[in-house]
């Protein structure tokens, strides 16, 4: 085992030797740049290339925004033809795919951009005709090139074509081999290779071969490939990207993309002056999150949220295709013809018959040019570094960025700042230098801005004690980013604030402290309800109702100055502030009220808010008993026209229910007279009809017949005066309209 782990080792050692001589070095008097640094322009660069200069395509601008993404330009003078290299994140190619952009003035065809592809490793070099992916041993190496010639030296030189690999057990037979205290029988096998030299087939034993080489110069070559290809994609973190230019004149190749980065933060200190006036700066905190040394680049941080987002465009995308079965034809006999036994006739010079025109052979090289022709003069007259060229060549010393019309800079502080559509932008004046992985803290603001100091109450932060505070305008024409703002009072630490993104003149609360001087508390008082309004619509009863609740706030000032107080007052949903009538500001969530409160009073500043919630009740009047109905009357937010309207409502009712006390009364008499009838009936059944007790029954039945005819009478009667009075007082009701 170790006699082969040595000669692999050698393997090795000669492999690479091979290898490093097999790339050329580079040459100053032909002035071509070597195999290892610049492909063929127009080309797919080789795989096997080796490490550009350190800095191949300098970093100029760099643009960072607030939504994670970054915005890098490159530039480099150059001259003819050649290629410029650049290593990305595996992670940051799509986004290098999705926002690629090139500027080559005066160049004489369009550049080329090439990269390596996402296959991995492995999948690569099973692609090669020797597979090195596994890491294979010298068996298996001399397995897969089975008919190759090879040289191989195994105590001598011997010449010959690979004819296998087989394993054997060895001339020793059977050993003994002593594990623990038996001995259990032990087979060697030993590794033989076989070749087919002049004289014969010839088996090499495996552990005896020291080296061997493949005579076949195109094997040699790929080996050494795959090798190449190995060292140069061993760290599959990183990509190369490669971009080749032609050209005949010195200029000046621009390119600029997109990529994934850190966001830039940004804090500010806040000094308070005596009055209104204070003192803003503001400080951007920059990081270098990329594996390149940024040198002397001109920065500049936007703050803005643009969309973004990643596509995966860098991975290939395989569809797969059906498998159609290949059409054969049965095969048919060869038919037999009988013979012919009138001659064709002759045609006539006068036949209207038209001989067969020839046609000329399609024009498909005409064609094939003219398309070409009209692709490249679309690509022109459309293409980045025209456009670019038409728009800008007045660019002298100052560093332009590849769009400049889209930019223009104002100045404030230490960096320069502007408005660019809905952003804000941060140029930094002196270049930056920032080495990887590191950071560095940039002042881009130091403006005098107004605010007003007052103490800020809110029941949620604190309870008991308000915060102080600075009512902050922006009045610095540009919108500040919500980050946290370190507060200085007095010459000395007063505390630490946050605030959100403040536009241009805009005005937000930041409380940096306790005011242990000032307390507040508080007392909620439920009121009852309030009819507000009465109104009748088509029989109808709406009635408006209020509920009410109070809050009464008392501040207390034990200080020695006055006192500016905002209350932040709770927003309830569907609640209206009744008291006070105005307030000082409103959010989505709470009122803002200010109070002014003397010095050193104990017993304190009371302040009353009252809000009220509306709340609608319907029902119909004929379902409302007189009672409910003589209440809504006595109200005094029902208007005369409601008093009067519901009173004739119950003016109607009650002849409604006289007449059905009317027909009740008499329908009783009925069902008593009825069942009185059927008493006597039952007792005459039983009674002699001769008897002067019978004779009375009789008597007295007909006496109830006609009072029965006449209070059937009445009753109809009744009933008509009831349905009368009903459908009046309905009619009433529908078409009753009153507020």
């Amino acid at each position: 085992m170790k006699m082969v782990k040595t000669f692999i080792l050698r393997i090795w050692i000669l492999c690479s030797f091979a290898v490093l001589h097999a790339i050329p070095q580079p040459s100053v008097e032909s002035g071509r740049p070597p195999l290892n640094s610049s492909p063929a322009p127009h080309t797919q660069p080789s795989p096997t290339m080796g490490v550009f200069s350190e800095d191949p395509f300098p970093l100029r601008r760099v643009f960072l925004y607030t939504n994670g993404t970054a915005y890098f330009e490159r530039e480099a003078m150059v001259s003819g033809t050649g290629v410029l290299g650049l290593y990305f994140r595996t992670s940051n190619i799509d986004d290098l795919l999705k926002s690629f952009v090139i500027i080559d003035p005066g160049s004489d065809s369009h550049p080329v951009v090439s990269y390596g592809s996402w296959d991995p490793i492995d999948r690569m070099l099973k692609s090669f005709s020797i597979d090195i992916s596994d890491n294979p041993n010298i068996a298996s190496l001399l397995l897969q090139p089975r008919g190759e010639p090879v040289e191989i030296w195994g105590g001598e030189k011997i010449m010959g074509t690979i004819f296998g690999v087989e394993s054997r057990t060895s001339g020793g037979g059977v050993q003994w081999e002593l594990k623990g205290n038996e001995k259990e029988p032990q087979t060697r096998i030993e590794m033989l290779v076989n070749l087919y030299t002049e004289q014969g087939l010839k088996s090499i034993p495996y552990a005896r071969i020291s080296c061997f080489r493949f005579l076949n110069p195109k094997v040699t070559e790929e080996i050494e490939e795959a090798l190449q290809y190995l060292a140069v994609n061993r760290n599959i973190d990183q990509k190369r990207v490669f971009l080749s230019y032609t050209g005949s004149t010195p200029r000046t190749l621009k390119a600029a993309y997109m990529l994934e980065t850190s966001v830039w933060k940004t804090t500010f200190r806040l000094v308070l002056g005596k009055g209104q006036k204070h003192l803003l700066q503001g400080w951007a905190i920059v990081e270098n999150s990329t594996d390149e040394n940024w040198s002397e680049v001109h920065l500049s941080l936007v703050s803005g949220r643009p969309i973004s987002f990643s596509m995966n465009l860098y991975e290939p995308l395989y569809n797969s295709r059906p498998t159609v079965p290949y059409a054969v034809g049965r095969q048919l006999p060869p038919p037999l013809y009988s013979a012919g036994v009138a001659p064709a006739p002759v045609p006539s010079a006068s036949s209207d018959r038209v001989p067969p025109q020839s046609f000329p052979p399609p024009a498909t090289h005409a064609l094939k040019r003219s398309r070409v022709e009209l692709s490249s003069e679309t690509l022109a007259n459309k293409s980045i570094a025209a456009s670019a060229q038409e728009e800008g060549k007045a660019s002298s010393g100052e560093k332009e960025p590849l769009f400049p019309k889209s930019m223009a800079p104002g100045s404030i502080a230490q960096a320069e700042a502007a408005a660019v559509g809905q952003f804000i932008r941060y140029d930094i004046r002196e270049p930056v230098s920032i080495s990887h992985r590191q950071a560095a803290l940039l002042q881009i603001l130091n403006a005098s801005v107004e605010g007003e100091r007052l103490s800020v109450y809110n029941e949620s932060v604190n309870r008991k004690h308000p915060l102080n505070g600075v009512w902050l305008e922006n009045t610095t024409d540009l919108a500040l980013m919500g980050w946290p703002i370190t507060v200085f009072k007095e010459g000395q630490y007063a505390g630490d604030a946050r605030i959100d993104t403040i536009s241009a003149w805009d005005k937000r609360l930041l409380d940096y402290a306790v005011d242990l001087d000032t307390e507040v508390l508080f007392l909620d008082n439920s009121l009852p309800e309030m009819i507000t309004r009465i109104v009748i619509r088509r029989g109808t009863l709406h009635v408006l109702k209020t509920f009410r609740k109070e809050r009464v706030y008392t501040v207390v000032n034990r200080g020695i100055t006055h006192r500016f107080v905002l209350i932040e007052h709770p927003l309830s949903p569907f609640h209206k502030l009744v008291e006070p009538k105005t307030f000082e500001e409103r959010t989505e969530t709470l009122y803002r009220f200010r109070l002014e409160v003397p010095p050193k009073e104990p017993s304190g500043n009371d302040f009353w808010v009252m809000e009220a919630r509306p709340l609608e009740s319907t029902v119909a009047l004929s379902n409302l008993p007189t009672e409910t109905i003589l209440f809504y009357v006595n109200q005094r937010t029902a208007s005369p026209k409601i008093q009067e309207a519901l009173s004739q409502v119950i003016v109607l009712r009650n002849k409604l229910s006289e007449a059905i006390r009317a027909r009740q009364e008499l329908e009783t008499c009925i069902t008593q007279i009825t069942r009185e009838q059927e008493r006597i009936r039952s007792n005459m059944a039983v009674l002699d009809k001769t008897s002067s007790l019978y004779q009375r029954y009789l008597k007295t039945l007909g006496e109830q017949e006609d009072t029965l005819a006449d209070l059937q009478k009445k009753l109809s009667e009744i009933r008509s005066q009831e349905n009368l009075k009903r459908k009046g007082l309905n009619n009433y009701l529908s078409g009753l309209e009153v507020e």
